[in-house]
């Protein structure tokens, strides 16, 4: 019986071998090696199931009576379930057409025993009871169910052929017949979504059950349902019952439908992205936008959709929510606003955009086998595993492990194809661990993670799970220590396994789900066991796969982490530069990472990597994406995956296998990309006109840049970060807490986690963050906590360091605040906050050229207390809201003291100093910063700043001497002595270290710097005579008595003199000594002379008097000096022997003079050095005022061009005013949105580079000029936001009709700017004249100003031309027949120009002659074509060409033929064109005569040979030139015979008319032959004579005139 059988079912045998359906997967009993099972010749049992699978399906499908399908149907499903191969027989004969059929015709009619059915209600137990509707629809929904179960072939055709929109009509007409049938269709059709029929009554319970009903109005049942049971697996059916519920059910199936979804997802990640791709963001949209839902179901149905687009978005999706974002005013149809509800939900929608990269899902349901599989691949022929290693690769996201401990997650399983033999595997077990096998080892290897990281993921060795993870297994063919094991870019495990054998190709690879239980007993037992290998495998894991990549080479230790900043988004081939793809966040993060942890080799590996790739492409072996998903052959379903490694192997694709989902689904942020990019997300702000919308639109952009790499380079490549604060300006009163924080979050800068603060985008904080001027003018409180956000970035976070080094070295912060101190920005209770912000950036970049020059440039400029007002700055000062407006002089000098006090303070470390004195002249700079009339406050600060030096460098005092610092000393010290001045003044002198506070003086004081005492002992003079004369100076510096200091002071000398033998010693130098003596005599003379005095002073004599004294006695002073002392101290004792007590010391009698010694002193210090000559003369100080003045003026000057250009840089953006593809938002809701092209990737600023000066002493009057000159980059700022992005300034100059940049990659052409001539850039209205005086020609600065741009490689050509006969005109010709002239002021300005044009980079751009480029010109039309074809056929042509060029040849006009051989042809080049013939030279000659004869300025020619109606004249045809002749003429033509109509005549009056005319050949006549001909039929009238209307221009003979 079986061999009739199967003799009678051979031909459908045959059939079903040739129709595509799902082969087995082979089978395995083991890890080690396979076990094949050869199938037996004849598997009779198959062929008699498949035989009756036929007939049933036909007879389902012929049958007429409901119980006869009913019958069938139930056949049809039993052989289903014993053999899932039937199920293409099932979908061959078009079972899915009957299932509809069926549906169609199927109503429902209650038992006649039960008058209030309920359908469905004891489905399950008694069978028996249920009417016959219910039993043909639950065997429909099961028939259904088990066709498409792990069979994406029948899915594919169903949903093709039938259509879910055709299944969701059959049963709405079925549900409209009798609304009793709506809670069981909708309970079955949650079965079919599911593949769980345990589910059948779950609408019927939760709606009719009474006191079921939870506190929101819903169900409890569904609360209590197990997450399993919702896994979705046709998540069409959910779309299906939200549908159907709109328009058939209630309002309690309502709840229970909305509350169900909710529940689904929440269930896991996979119903997430499932609804999401199915389309139920837009149902669900479509249902909160009617008003039929209650306000529990809103709230439901709004959670709903914030879950599911947290998957992503689709792009029509995307495009309705933006159009609908925007509001038109009905009575203003041109203003527009923003719709505060559906912004703050596409805000919600951003705050998760970014998170779902486009993915493949491997199991979730009880099968076995799920994944994909790469059969067969050839690797281009090279073995696997290679001889350099091998490296896997992948994106893992682990939402469930498996629960069964056979069931296993192979991240890669490579095998031999023939014969069978493992490789390797990596796989994740039940219990979270990972283990590695190989074709070497015996037994897995159970990976145990590092010591140091065990921790880092969690407190067990298990795989991380709920987040993505970044995989990479790198295997090296070395002996020890050759695994390594990397998560998230950071090595987990390092380990020793045995490198497998190679196999030659081909090679199977496998990624998914797979159970070790089932391949053991498939290989043990038949076919007919499989069910219970399956009941084994109760729940499998439930993982995703973003993407995979097996490279045959081992790759360094350093890629990994830049794989992991890629991210789960990249799904490229590591084979070209990379850097583009990286995001804000990644790319401060990889570089945070290559500062701290690796090293100068090792981030070159990762540079290089980032630049050129990693990757070979011949060492690709498979990289497989969602982003690969294609279409298979017909009947099998879109479920393979193309193999991306190479374009030329697309013929390889992995086969999908088992419970697999690809899930491509778009994000927000690409929507927006394509929408529009950055404009689009400028216009949500420039649109919000109240706080709430302006921070969510800010929250929007925040979100956007920071995930998506494209809308990042697009807010770079149109300026946005300047439009963007243009728009803030304008809506400063809106700006709040809320607003300021997300601005800072743009940043990098979080104020949640302060620690963790990093500034990630350079290019905003440049222009956002140091925007003082806008900060400036927002509240009080924000304007504090802008400016304390330094002290977050710099101090307090931990990643300090890379923000003061990689970030504030490049952005300008401290030229910035200087600038702004200069101002009146800021308020004066705000000016010491930005003071300390100044001091916070100081002190992490303390640099040459960004801070330290700068820092002394400003005090320079500013410490100076007295003289004019700075009337020198041309800013609009008049107006009072002018925030850049400078301050008083004298809040100038505050300020400036501030920064002083601040510096010094600063200089106190060690480090800062030996910085300080390695890049400025230490000794000048004291000098400089002292001035000639400091205050007490900077006089005391410079002494400390000198003392501080003094004591690391003994030397300092010779350098200090050397550029008179001491010598100015004297001088300003007494004008500025107060008690501050006192203290530092003896600080230095003793050598204290303490600077802030007087240290305690030591028993016996030492002399440090004797070189202070002539500006002690000055001041004591000047408060002696101020005690005599009472001349006020000290009471405007400080509230004591000039007799208080004197007295002071005088005491403190005595002190001294008795504690310290080296003060004792001071004195044996004469000039010092001569000093004191004439003080001290000049004071006892003017007591002596008034008896007041002597009362009055007595105190003061007396001290006076007993200082003199103890220093005559000293017997190292000059024994010519003692006399002299003492002759005064004598004096004293005769006029005030009353009342003069002097201490008890004996006083010499006078001895004879002797001559003093010329031998130095040897109880003199090694250290004091004291010149020999007098300290102070007049010629030397004057010399240093002068000398530190002219300095000060030089800093002073480039000050006011950095506080004007300043004021260039403040002023306000323009609107938002962008061309191309990015079309604003309220064009967008009239229409289509345009698709953003985005160019090349953006790349960074080059680093500065910062050279140090070494601290010498010179008085060069060229390094005080250098010391204010600015570097170009400064010079250049005005105009670098026009540059492309990556561009850099070659050259720059002014020309007609603007300023001329040649960059490295584009030619720029600003109008409306020039450049001065210290090569700053002004605008044209603000510059002199003498800038704008190129002769000839005139720039029109009232019309809008035009910024043109061209890349060098769009340049053509270009050709030298003369200008009003002056050779600095150029003109330039572009790819698209444009051209364009621009004027130099001088030949050389031109040939600088010139030479920056980089010839390899503009692409073959060559220099022409005038006629070869006029062939190229875009006037040239057939005509013109034509005549330069034949003039450069001809070899005598081109002769004649170079030449005229060279002023050889005239022109013949007479002649029917040209011959360039005959003499007279040639003019006679030797006579100017008014003295050809000898008429015209006796005329000209006789004028000049005749003028010269009446005393007037003689010529010889009245007109010149080309002028603009000369030029008119001959283009009187071509446009625009008949207008201007027009104009010329006071708006006609001329008179008909005066015109330009014959060549000939036009020769004949210029060479032989002796009435003047001289005019010469226009350029026209060699590059353009149109303006000969009337093309545009204008009118010119008749000729008198001839009576011929005047048309096109009489040509000579020679010149064959064409029709």
């Amino acid at each position: 019986m079986l061999r009739l059988g199967a003799s009678i079912l051979a031909p459908l045998r045959t059939r079903l071998d040739e129709s595509p359906k799902q082969q087995p997967s082979p089978l395995f009993s083991s890890l080690n090696g396979p076990q094949w099972e050869a199938p037996p010749p004849e598997n009779y049992a198959r062929d008699a199931l498949m035989e009756v699978m036929r007939r049933a399906t036909e007879a389902f499908k012929e049958a007429a009576g409901e119980q006869e399908r009913l019958q069938e149907l139930q056949d049809v499903l039993r052989i289903m379930t014993e053999a899932p191969e039937a199920k293409d027989v099932f979908r061959e004969l078009d079972g899915f057409l009957g299932i509809v059929n069926m549906l169609s015709n199927l109503r429902y009619y209650p038992r006649p025993d039960d008058a209030t059915p309920r359908p469905g209600q004891t489905f399950i137990n008694n069978k028996n009871n249920l009417s016959p509707f219910s039993d043909s629809l639950r065997m429909v929904f099961m028939v259904l169910c088990e066709a498409m179960k792990n069979h994406p072939a029948n899915a594919y055709e169903f949903e093709t052929l039938v259509g879910y929109d055709v299944f969701r009509h059959t049963l709405e007409a079925l549900m409209a017949f009798d609304s009793r049938t709506i809670s069981e269709v909708f309970g079955y059709l949650l079965c079919l979504a599911t593949e769980n029929f345990a589910l059948v009554d779950c609408f019927h319970n939760d709606v009719s059950a009474p006191g079921s009903s939870t506190s929101d109005g819903t169900g409890s049942e569904i609360s209590t349902l197990d997450s399993d049971a919702l896994s979705l697996h046709n998540p069409a059916a959910v779309l299906c019952i939200l549908e159907l519920q709109a328009s058939l059910a209630s309002a309690p199936i309502t709840a229970v439908t909305l509350k169900l979804i909710e529940r689904m997802v929440y269930v896991n990640h996979l119903n997430q992205a499932l609804l999401n791709q199915a389309g139920l963001c837009k149902l669900l949209s479509r249902e909160l936008r009617s008003s039929r839902l209650s306000v529990h179901d809103t709230i439901s149905a709004q959670r709903t959709l914030r879950r599911v687009q947290e998957m992503g978005w689709n792009f029509d999706e995307a495009e309705e929510i933006f159009k609908t974002l925007v509001l038109q005013n009905e009575t203003e149809p041109v203003s527009f606003s923003l719709n505060s509800e559906v912004l703050e939900c596409v805000k919600g929608a951003m705050r998760t955009a970014g998170i779902w990269p486009r993915f493949i899902s491997f199991g979730g349901g009880s099968v076995g086998k799920s994944g994909m599989e790469l059969r067969n691949a050839r690797s281009r022929g090279r073995t696997f595993p290679s001889a350099l290693g091998y490296t896997f690769m992948a994106w893992v996201y682990v939402e469930r492990l498996p629960t069964h401990g056979s069931a296993e997650l192979f991240l890669l399983r490579a095998h031999s194809t023939a014969p069978y033999r493992l490789l390797c595997s990596l796989q994740l077990l039940p219990s979270g661990q990972l283990s590695h096998t190989t074709s070497s080892t015996r037994e897995p290897i159970m990976i145990q993670p590092l010591p140091e990281v065990a921790n880092g993921f969690s407190s067990s060795p298990t795989f991380p799970l709920h987040r993505w993870v970044n995989v990479i297994l790198i295997h090296h063919p070395r002996s020890t220590s050759n695994v390594r094991i990397f998560l998230d870019g950071a090595l987990f495990a390092l380990y020793t396994s045995p490198y497998p054998k190679a196999s030659p190709p081909p090679a199977t690879y496998f990624i998914g789900n797979d159970c070790v239980t089932e391949r053991r007993s498939t290989s043990s037992s038949t076919s007919g066991s499989s069910a219970s290998a399956r009941e084994v495998n109760t729940s499998s894991g439930l993982w995703y796969l973003a993407s995979a990549h097996l490279i045959l080479d081992g790759l360094p230790n350093e890629i990994p982490r830049l794989v992991y900043t890629l991210g789960p988004h990249y799904h490229g081939n590591f084979l070209g530069t990379l850097a583009g793809f990286l995001t804000y966040q990644s790319a401060t993060s990889l570089n945070i990472k290559i500062s701290q942890t690796m090293g100068i080799d090792h981030g070159l590996v990762m540079m290089n990597a980032l630049n050129n790739g990693f990757v070979k492409e011949e060492n690709l072996v498979f990289s497989l994406s969602p982003l690969g998903v294609c279409e298979a052959p017909v009947g099998v379903g879109a479920r393979m995956i193309m193999n991306m490694a190479s374009r030329k192997r697309k013929e390889e694709r992995a086969v999908l296998v088992g419970n697999v989902n690809v899930l491509s689904l778009g994000s927000l942020e690409a929507a927006v990309w394509r929408l529009g990019g950055a404009v689009l997300l400028l216009e949500l702000i420039a649109l919000a006109d109240n706080e709430r919308d302006l921070a969510h639109g800010i929250a929007i952009l925040d979100s956007s840049i920071g995930t998506s790499w494209h809308n990042s380079e697009d807010m770079e490549r149109i300026h946005g970060y300047d439009v963007l604060m243009s728009t803030l300006r304008r809506k400063i009163t809106l700006i709040n807490l809320q607003t300021f924080h997300l601005l800072f979050k743009l940043l990098g800068i979080d104020y949640s986690d302060p620690e963790g603060s990093t500034i990630i985008n350079a290019v905003a904080y440049r222009t956002i963050a140091l925007d003082f001027a806008f900060w400036s003018q927002v509240s009080p409180i924000l304007g504090k906590l802008h400016l304390s956000h330094f002290q977050t970035v710099l101090q307090i976070s931990r990643f300090k360091v890379f923000n003061a080094k990689s970030r504030f070295n490049k952005f300008g912060a401290v030229k910035r605040i200087l600038f702004v101190l200069q101002t009146k920005m800021y308020s004066d209770e705000l000016v010491e906050d930005l003071i300390d912000a100044l001091m916070c950036i100081i002190r992490y970049n303390f640099s040459t050229d960004a801070t330290i020059k700068p820092i002394v440039s400003y005090l320079a400029a500013n410490l100076e207390s007295a003289g004019t007002e700075p009337d020198w700055i041309s800013l609009p000062s008049a107006v009072p809201s002018n925030p850049v407006t400078p301050i008083e002089q004298s809040d100038s000098t505050r300020r400036a003291e501030r920064v002083l006090d601040g510096l010094i303070a600063l200089l106190h470390n060690e480090v800062y100093m030996t910085k300080f004195k390695a890049s400025v002249p230490t000794a000048r700079v004291c000098t400089l910063l002292l001035g000639s009339r400091p205050r007490p406050v900077v006089t005391a600060q410079i002494l400390h700043l000198a003392g501080m030096i003094l004591r690391d460098d003994p030397d300092f005092g010779r350098k200090l001497d050397a550029a008179h610092f001491f010598s100015l000393l004297k001088s300003v010290v007494p004008q500025s002595w107060d008690i501050t001045v006192y203290i530092a003044a003896f600080d230095l002198l003793l050598g204290r270290s303490t600077a802030s506070v007087r240290s305690p003086t030591p028993a016996v004081p030492t002399v440090s710097c004797p070189q202070i005492l002539p500006a002690i002992f000055a001041t004591l003079e000047a408060a002696l005579m101020e005690i005599v004369h009472r001349k006020g100076l000290f009471d405007a510096i400080s509230n004591s008595s000039p007799s208080s200091y004197a007295d002071t002071l005088a005491e403190e000398l005595i002190d001294l003199h008795s504690n310290s033998p080296s003060f004792k010693k001071v004195f044996q130098a004469k000039p010092l000594a001569g000093q004191f003596i004439n003080l001290y005599r000049l004071f006892i003379h003017q007591v002596t002379e008034s008896s007041e005095l002597r009362s009055r002073l007595a105190r003061t004599v007396e001290n006076m008097t007993h200082l003199a004294l103890i220093v005559a006695l000293h017997s190292g002073v000059d024994p010519q000096q003692k006399e002299e002392l003492m002759g005064v101290i004598r004096i004293t004792q005769q006029e005030q022997s009353a009342e003069l007590v002097l201490p008890d010391l004996e006083v010499p009698e006078p001895r004879k003079p002797v001559k003093p010694t010329r031998k130095p002193s040897l109880f003199l210090p090694a250290n004091i050095s004291l010149d020999p000559r007098p300290l102070l003369s007049q010629r030397s100080l004057s010399y240093t005022v002068d000398r530190t003045s002219s300095w000060r003026q030089t800093i002073v000057a480039a000050e006011r061009r950095r506080l004007r250009k300043g004021h260039q840089d403040q002023k306000k953006l323009q609107p938002l005013n962008l061309n191309g593809p990015n079309q604003p938002l309220t064009q967008h809701i009239q229409g289509s949105l345009s698709t953003n092209d985005v160019g090349p990737p953006i790349m960074q600023s080059e680093p500065q580079s910062f050279g140090e000066v070494k601290d010498v002493v010179s008085l060069n009057l060229d390094d005080d000029q250098r010391w204010g000159e600015e570097s170009a980059e400064d010079k250049h700022r005005r105009v670098r936001h026009e540059l492309e992005p990556g561009d850099v300034i070659e050259d720059v100059q002014t020309v007609t009709p603007g300023l001329l940049i040649v960059g490295k990659t584009h030619l720029y052409m600003l109008e409306g700017l020039v450049q001065d001539d210290e090569h700053g850039i002004m605008d044209a209205r603000d510059a002199p004249k003498d800038i704008l005086s190129v002769p000839g020609t005139l720039i029109d600065l009232t019309k809008n100003q035009r910024a043109q741009r061209w890349p060098l490689g769009y340049v053509s050509a270009f050709t030298k031309r003369t200008y009003l006969f002056r050779d600095v005109g150029l003109e330039m010709y572009f790819k698209d027949s444009r051209s364009i002239l621009v004027v130099f002021s001088s030949k050389l300005s031109r040939q600088s120009t010139l030479a920056k044009f980089d010839i390899a980079k503009m692409q073959g751009l060559n220099v022409m002659s005038p006629i070869l480029s006029a062939t190229r010109t875009p006037l040239i039309s057939r005509v013109g074509e034509s005549l330069s074809t034949a003039l450069q056929g001809y070899d005598e042509m081109l002769a004649a060409q170079r030449r005229w060029q060279s002023r050889e040849i005239s022109n013949d006009y007479t002649s029917d033929r040209l011959d360039l051989s005959a003499p007279e042809t040639y003019r006679n080049l030797t006579k100017p064109i008014g003295a050809l013939t000898e008429a015209k030279r006796s005329a000209a000659e006789m004028r000049y005569l005749n003028l010269e004869q009446v005393d007037e300025p003689p010529f010889h020619y009245g007109t010149h040979f080309s002028s603009s109606m000369i030029v008119s004249h001959f283009l009187i045809r071509l446009s625009p030139f008949s207008h201007y002749f027009k104009v010329l003429q006071g708006g006609d033509w001329d008179l008909p015979d005066r015109l330009f109509t014959d060549i000939k005549r036009a020769w004949d009056s210029a060479s032989q008319d002796s009435r003047g005319d001289v005019r010469e050949l226009i350029g026209e006549f060699y590059t353009c032959p149109e303006f000969l001909v009337n093309l545009s039929r204008l009118d010119f009238g008749v000729q008198t004579g001839s009576e011929e209307r005047i048309d096109s221009v009489k040509l000579p003979p020679w010149a064959k005139e064409q029709t």
